[in-house]
């Protein structure tokens, strides 16, 4: 279990998952314009596809495409999406898989950080989370000023936002946890000041369960720990 102590040099990060432009090939202009008409404005798997057909030369003949903007971050994604569109060729960029170390990079300037996690990736989300720590309240404060809502170079020009934080963590066994997790997402739905988040993480031996407690209010994050602690006693 987590120390429960309540610390203030801790900052939570989020930044929207970035997303790609997919380019689908076709041999006649016909088939790139039906393709174009049937998939924009669906939803498929859960995202809106926004599909165009690009305006062909004067004298093209061959090689028609068709571009769908704001593609998920999702590889998976992104080749069902080819599949059912049929196409001809088609190539899938790369997902974004360096934020683990372009964003501490951009925490180095304000001084030593002792921890960073980021959260598992959650397809249902737009953004992307993680939480650091800092040695110092004060790198917290300077990081906050200098980079919260600023947009990044590492992220695609989209922006970072950084929000200073109190934070406590708990690590529990599958079984403990299962116990009182829906006693957890009771605290989870009923408080708005501080909130509760649980994970896992599958690179462990043995796999844990990661309960988090956090929110900008020191008095409301107490309160919650409180509460989350009792159950973890099992009272």
């Amino acid at each position: 279990m987590g120390s429960g102590i309540l610390r203030n040099c801790k900052v939570k990060l989020s930044w929207y998952r970035p997303k790609h432009t997919l380019l689908l090939n076709y041999r006649s202009s016909l088939d790139a314009k039906r393709v174009a008409e049937r998939l924009n404005g669906i939803t498929f798997r859960g995202h809106v596809v926004k599909a165009r057909l690009q305006m062909p030369h004067l004298f093209q003949i061959t090689s028609f495409t068709v571009i769908l903007d704001e593609v998920p971050d999702d590889a998976e994604y992104m080749q069902a999406l080819v599949r059912r569109a049929k196409s001809v060729s088609c190539t899938i960029p790369p997902c974004h898989t360096h934020s683990l170390e372009s964003i501490p990079r951009l925490l180095d300037p304000f001084g030593p950080v002792d921890s960073y996690e980021e959260l598992p990736l959650d397809k249902a989300k737009a953004k992307r989370v993680a939480f650091a720590q800092f040695s110092s309240p004060e790198a917290v404060v300077n990081a906050v000023k200098a980079l919260n809502g600023q947009r990044q170079a590492v992220l695609a020009d989209s922006p970072l936002w950084v929000e200073q934080i109190f934070s406590v963590k708990y690590v529990l066994p599958v079984r403990h946890f299962a116990c009182i997790k829906e006693e957890l997402d009771k605290l989870r739905d009923v408080h708005s000041n501080a909130k509760v988040r649980y994970y896992f993480d599958p690179n462990t031996p043995q796999q844990k369960a990661t309960v988090r407690v956090y929110g900008p209010e020191a008095k409301m994050v107490a309160r919650l720990k409180l509460r989350v602690e009792k159950l973890v006693r099992g009272e």
